[in-house]
């Protein structure tokens, strides 16, 4: 079973303005386009390794799916970059994501840690993780 930390919580740089988000330039552009989403995979691991549930008030849910390996998994930890100039530039923390709605109605429902174990349930979840736009 793999299990997967998940980001559930804005980042901070999601409540800048329009007007914030149009000054950005040059790296600051980069790491805004790049910050982390709600439902982006943070981190892949091995069955067991995550032993708590997150608290209340954290910024993750735990993601627990039996059957898919942890090599299976680490495919939604890659991230999206780019290199210019010799210099190697971060597009995107991470190419795909657990939809926001589906994170947000587990947090909404108070889960911390989902385990996800019913098979028409874990492949409709495999099957909607989206790879991230723009």
């Amino acid at each position: 079973m793999a299990e997967l930390l998940v980001r559930a919580a804005p980042h901070w740089k999601d409540s800048f303005t329009q007007d914030q988000i149009d000054a950005l330039q040059g790296e600051e552009l980069d790491e805004y386009n790049a910050r982390t989403q709600i439902g982006d995979v943070v981190c892949v691991y091995e069955d067991g390794v995550c032993t708590e549930d997150p608290s209340p008030n954290s910024k993750f849910i735990l993601i627990k799916i039996p059957g898919v390996t942890l090599a299976q998994a680490k495919q939604y930890v890659r991230r999206v970059s780019k290199v210019e100039n010799k210099k190697r530039i971060l597009l995107k923390r991470r190419k795909f994501r657990i939809p926001e709605n589906w994170v947000k109605n587990k947090v909404d429902q108070g889960k911390r840690t989902v385990v996800v174990s019913k098979q028409q349930a874990k492949q409709a979840l495999i099957n909607s993780i989206e790879e991230k736009n723009g």
